[in-house]
């Protein structure tokens, strides 16, 4: 057994972020020693999953630790983590920064370290300049993960000749963080769910717009994101006085799906974009607690199990006012079909054990 070093820039509310401590959660679980190295340093009033699971990550009894955001100090605080008494490092670097630090770091030492890299974003979403950066960063580890079918297309669409080779290493979720437990479903109206950041990529106009369709007329609305602008709250109050919940900063550990509820993940991408992905984490989660997904339109699928389970269904949004016939149409899945083969697809020991194999 070694030592994991799980590299993230911080613990605000985000995708990587969740997965990052998912991962932890899980090591600590099967007593692998691990560490959790914040990059950046912490902004004041800013609410993060350290304060969103704080009684969770102090029951896992996790070690995190931050760096001081210093070039030169960040180096020997590294060098020093990487000079521990362990025969052998796993580093799983989300972040490209990192994947450079640790390389640069480890440079001299006697003992295996192991860089795993994962690309978090679309290489097309980025900037040119970018994009040149994240190539030559993700050189300087040993192994390169996308989470996703889009992710691996658009990298090899640019660097299929050269570089480093990149394989899919899906996502996954920590089971223990979710209510999946009691096996209840909620009392009352179905709702419109929406989790996440308050991005407009996230399509959070579209899913206000959801609600002036007569297929959701019935439905009440409940907005579980990272904190709510003043626009948020105004769009929310359009649709009807106390019809749409908002929680700021929440997470799902009370959630409880009612009969007929439907999270909805509009992403929107541009007209211009060659490759997308319409799965987040929180449409794994979703699925796990036994609710349906409508999702982008896509012809990239990195989850086809869970689509054929009926707990996705791709949605084109510009015409969405076929989205009745549509729901008619599709036989959607929900939380008795939830157990068994759901929670082994999207469990986090999936991804985890595929990042421990590389010190075996």
């Amino acid at each position: 057994m070694g030592h994991v070093i799980i590299a993230v820039e911080n613990l605000r509310i985000g995708g990587y972020q969740r997965l990052a401590l998912d991962q932890a959660y899980h090591l600590s679980d099967i007593s692998y020693p691990c560490t959790l190295l914040l990059l950046n340093p912490e902004v004041p009033d800013l609410k993060t999953f350290a304060d969103t699971e704080n009684d969770l990550i102090r029951s896992k009894r996790l070690v995190i630790s931050r760096l001081d955001g210093r070039r030169i100090k960040d180096f020997f605080a590294i060098r020093k983590l990487l000079d521990a008494d362990d025969s052998k490092v796993l580093v799983i670097s989300h972040s490209m920064r990192s994947t450079v630090l640790f390389a640069l770091a480890r440079i001299g030492i006697k003992k295996r370290v192991v860089i795993n890299t994962t690309i978090h974003q679309l290489p097309s979403l980025s900037k040119s300049i970018q994009r040149l950066k994240r190539f030559i960063y993700a050189q300087f580890g040993e192994n390169l993960f996308g989470y996703s079918d889009a992710v691996i297309k658009d990298w090899n669409a640019r660097y299929s000749i050269f570089g480093k080779r990149i394989s899919l290493l899906r996502n996954g979720i920590y089971e223990g963080r979710l209510n999946t437990t009691s096996g209840s479903i909620g009392e009352g109206k179905p709702r419109l769910i929406f989790l996440g950041r308050n991005t407009s990529w996230k399509g959070i106009e579209t899913y206000f717009d959801l609600f002036n369709l007569p297929v959701f007329s019935n439905h009440l609305g409940l907005m579980m994101i990272a904190s709510a602008s003043e626009n948020i709250r105004y769009a929310a109050e359009k649709v009807g006085a106390n019809r749409v919940e908002i929680i700021e900063g929440a997470n799902l550990q009370k959630f409880i799906p009612r009969k007929g509820d439907l999270h909805v993940y509009p992403s929107q991408y541009g007209i211009r974009a060659k490759f997308t992905e319409p799965i987040s984490l929180n449409c794994l989660e979703m699925a796990l607690l036994g609710t349906p997904s409508l999702v982008t339109e896509s012809n990239e699928n990195t989850w086809p199990e869970i689509y054929e389970k009926g707990f996705f269904i791709g949605v084109s949004w510009e015409n969405r006012i076929n989205l009745g016939a549509v729901l008619t149409e599709k036989t959607l899945s929900h939380v008795s079909d939830s157990q068994g083969h759901i929670r082994h697809l999207v469990s986090i020991s999936n991804n985890v054990n595929a990042h421990l194999s590389y010190l075996d």
